[in-house]
């Protein structure tokens, strides 16, 4: 009986024998590889008019910048999925660092509107859109305040090339009175700290100038309604001329485009001080990309009381075709462009 007690107890001591070797022998848990960040400086590269009198800019930091950063695994696919990894809003990308991981390949999507401190609205120092960004992943979203530095989360910005803009003081449009630029960089691979991604942007704005003439070019106000756009007033008490700069309804196909083009109602009337207005009808015009449109309103009566209106494309911004309107007949005169 001692015999086989003492043969069970060497088994039992062999079996925990084995089993403590068993587990000392076990493979050691894999530890995930850190990920390695590289440093990147990011410029912006923002296009100018040479052979023409560039605008004037602000000599304050007045401008807003949105910057939106995708990353794919590297190598990207045919149709990879571009996912959000840093946002950010700044008024100068002086010194703009941004911070990548190896391994990935990266998209920049940026907007430039210029004095947009003055021009969006803001609301306890946060911006409206176009840089709204997602507060959550329900689909909410709100304004953006400014950054020094990128926020690395996947609730970016809603979409950079969207043309809904927040006006200070009066409400959104999708083709504001505000100079915007945009660009895209795809496909850059972060090389050793200190290297250097550039977003080449675009202006996707277009001017209007509307001038009053004629014998009728001094009583009341020309009102300039913009199909989207917020309403231009001319008192032609004051003068006979106003001018602004509007962004394309569509940005991306107008960064897309030199030559890009949009077709846009406009209503013109004149209203007097009684509260009587004189309707001139709603006109069809083409506008072009970083060109300068001079709609001549011609208040001359003429034999059948018919007012004229011609366009042309002149002004700070290169030369285009020219339209002329008159007693709601449309004739287009192709000019020379430079």
């Amino acid at each position: 009986m001692k015999l086989f007690t003492k043969l069970w107890a060497s088994i039992a001591m062999l079996l925990m024998l084995s089993l403590a070797t068993s587990c000392e022998n076990s493979e050691e848990p894999i530890t995930p590889a850190e990920p390695e960040y590289v440093t990147v400086s990011l410029g912006l590269n923002v296009e100018l008019d040479c052979e023409y009198e560039p605008l004037t800019r602000a000599e304050e930091n007045n401008d807003l910048y949105g910057i939106q950063v995708y990353s794919t695994p590297y190598p990207a696919a045919e149709n990879a999925e571009w996912k959000e990894f840093a946002y950010g809003l700044f008024d100068t990308t002086d010194n703009l660092t941004v911070k990548l991981v190896r391994g990935y390949e990266y998209k920049f999507v940026a907007t430039m509107i210029k004095d947009g401190k003055d021009k969006i609205h803001v609301d306890g120092g946060c911006y409206g859109s176009p840089f709204n960004h997602r507060v959550n992943y329900t689909g909410r979203v709100t304004s953006t305040s400014l950054s020094m530095t990128f926020f690395y989360d996947q609730l970016g910005f809603v979409s950079l090339d969207t043309p809904n803009t927040d006006l200070k003081y009066t409400t959104q449009y999708r083709r504001p009175n505000v100079e915007r630029y945009y660009g895209e960089l795809e496909g850059y691979i972060p090389g050793d700290n200190g290297s250097k991604a550039t977003i080449e942007l675009k202006r996707t704005s277009f001017g209007a100038k509307f001038i009053a003439k004629g014998d009728y070019a001094e009583n009341g106000t020309l009102e300039i309604l913009m199909e989207s756009a917020p309403q231009l007033n001319l008192n032609l008490a004051e003068g006979n001329e106003v001018s602004e700069i509007y962004t394309f309804e569509n940005v991306r196909a107008a960064w897309l485009d030199e030559n890009y083009t949009e077709t846009v109602p406009v209503t013109l009337r004149i209203a007097y001080s009684d509260g009587t207005t004189a309707p001139l009808g709603t006109h069809n015009i083409t506008f072009k990309r970083n060109t300068t449109t001079v709609v001549n309103v011609d208040l001359t009566v003429g034999g059948d009381n018919g007012v004229g209106i011609q366009v042309t494309d002149g002004g700070e911004m290169p030369e285009g075709s020219e339209i002329t309107i008159k007693d709601g007949e449309i004739v287009d005169t192709e000019v020379e462009t430079n």
